[in-house]
């Protein structure tokens, strides 16, 4: 199967395409399947398989040929590692994978710029924060020497440049990158119930609370039967 490759993507080649890497272009998930199911080569050509389905943002049939060990510390005509376009196109399933896979974080682009760069550029703070629990080097600098909160600040990304600042705080980076482990469990949600008849009181002690340390955690909801106030607190 051959499939010419268009100027806007590469302006000096024109080649063929194995199956799989027209499959991977395409979208096409049962028939990248059945190639692999078939033994078919995961790694042909100077844009691979994997670089493809990632450049088309076919996250599905990344993970299947990741999982079936398609080759990801390798660049493509761009010079981009699949980590680079995963960064820049905030395909944060797929940094997971990755990252898992023991991807290397450190390596620029053929343009000098990191993962952390490339997500800091383009406004990615799920794929800064899971960057960032994956133990990555948030000093690191690119070929002009800038650093990616700074990268983050000049394409108006603000939130990201204060989230690597206080990741850099001394003594709280450990701290504060744990916190950014993507977790499964659900969050606690305990309840305080003030019960009593109305005018004892339950009301100033409630703005009481409300105007200390625990203002932001605090919800309320009411409720009232007969000669009875019921308060409702969910942190």
């Amino acid at each position: 199967m051959s499939f010419s490759r268009g100027k806007s993507y590469s302006p000096s080649e024109s080649y063929e395409y194995t199956a799989l890497q027209f499959a991977a272009r395409k979208g096409s998930i049962e028939q990248i399947r059945y190639l692999i199911q078939n033994g078919t080569e995961l790694n042909t050509g100077p844009d691979s398989a994997l670089h493809l389905a990632l450049r088309k943002q076919h996250t599905e049939i990344a993970r299947i040929l990741l999982q079936a060990g398609a080759e990801h510390e390798c660049r493509d005509s761009h010079g981009d590692y699949p980590i680079h376009i995963a960064c820049t196109l905030g395909l944060v399933d797929i940094v997971r994978v990755l990252c898992t896979l023991g991807c290397n974080l450190e390596i620029p682009n053929a343009k000098g710029l990191f993962p952390l760069h490339l997500a800091s550029k383009y406004g990615h703070i799920h794929v800064i924060r899971y960057l960032c629990s994956a133990g990555c080097n948030i000093d690191v600098r690119n070929a002009d020497n800038i650093r990616a909160d700074i990268t983050a600040l000049k394409y108006g990304h603000n939130n990201i440049s204060e989230l690597l600042d206080r990741l850099r705080a001394t003594g709280q980076r450990d701290i504060f990158a744990r916190q950014l482990v993507p977790t499964s469990k659900a969050a606690i949600t305990p309840s305080l119930r003030l019960l009593g008849n109305c005018g004892v009181g339950k009301t100033s002690l409630v703005k009481s609370l409300s105007a200390g340390l625990f203002s932001t955690l605090f919800k309320r909801s009411s409720s009232s039967q007969s000669n009875k106030c019921e308060y409702k607190y969910r942190v």
